[in-house]
C-alpha cells in the first residue's frame, strides 16, 4: 500500500510540474505577440508620421543643408 502512495504522489507532482509549465510556456507565447503587436503599433505609427510630416522635414532639411553648405 505505502508503494501505492509514493507512485499517486510521484504522478501528482509530475503533473503539476507539466501544468506549470504549459502555464509558463503560454505566458512567453503571449508575451511575444504582446511584443509582436507593440512593434507593428510603433512602426504604423512611424509610417503615418513620415507620411504626414515627410514633405516638411525634407525642405527644412534641405533649407538647413544650404545654409551649411553656403556658410562654411
Amino acid at each position: 500500500m505505502h508503494h501505492s502512495l509514493d507512485t499517486h504522489h510521484r504522478l501528482d507532482v509530475i503533473s503539476c510540474t507539466v501544468l506549470r509549465l504549459r502555464v509558463l510556456r503560454s505566458e512567453a507565447g503571449a508575451s511575444l505577440v504582446e511584443y509582436t503587436l507593440l512593434v507593428g503599433l510603433i512602426a504604423l505609427v512611424c509610417a503615418l508620421a513620415l507620411a504626414i510630416f515627410g514633405t516638411s522635414l525634407n525642405g527644412t532639411l534641405s533649407r538647413s543643408g544650404s545654409s551649411i553648405r553656403h556658410a562654411g
